[in-house]
């Protein structure tokens, strides 16, 4: 997780998390002001590390940490507001263990004010058939990094993240590690 300033949403994220028995939690602190880093401790205890980005410089600077941090063979994102269902890394992690570089599943939508559902978003399936990165453009279809698990290698052959961006930090790293040849696979269940 990256987070400034998210008490209001911080634990509800991290409660998500801690039934991936196995996995390592890691908070970037993007500088908060609040007290976000107290009540992810509190929720997470020794299971969580803490760190700082060197300076508060949004998403892609404390991306890019925790991707320097990051101790095991694969990563994945979770926004402070947001939530994890369960066996998403047991998914993640049996899906990059059989050979994909990058693996993603659809994500449910909900509306934050109302907790509304309100539609699943997944891959085209065209996209399930095909090998080709190129298709990946086709519809306009590129998954955010948040709804990825990924090889750290992947993404640290592929530059890792452009800290001079905002906002699309993340597709741009996907589409490098594509250009790269990195290889995706897709889920059914949602997982985020």
């Amino acid at each position: 997780l990256c987070a400034r300033n998210a008490e209001s949403t911080i634990e509800r994220a991290i409660t998500s998390t801690l039934p991936e028995a196995g996995c390592e939690l890691l908070l970037v602190d993007d500088h908060c002001s609040d007290k976000t880093v107290e009540l992810a401790k509190n929720c997470a205890g020794e299971r969580l590390r803490v760190l700082q980005a060197p300076n508060p410089g949004g998403v892609s600077v404390a991306r890019q940490t925790y991707l320097e941090a990051v101790r095991t063979p694969y990563v994945t994102i979770l926004d402070a507001d947001d939530e994890w269902i369960p066996g998403r890394a047991e998914r993640i992690i049996k899906a990059l263990d059989s050979g994909a570089d990058i693996y993603t599943e659809p994500i449910d939508l909900y509306d934050g004010p109302t907790n509304k559902f309100l539609r699943t978003m997944s891959a085209p399936e065209f996209l399930k058939k095909e090998k080709t990165p190129a298709r990946l453009f086709e519809r306009n279809y590129l998954p955010g990094d948040t709804q990825v698990g990924a090889k750290v290698a992947t993404f640290k052959k592929a530059g890792g993240y452009d800290i001079g961006l905002f906002g699309s930090e993340g597709y741009d790293l996907l589409l490098r590690a594509v250009m790269g040849g990195a290889q995706f696979a897709y889920g059914e269940a949602s997982g985020y």
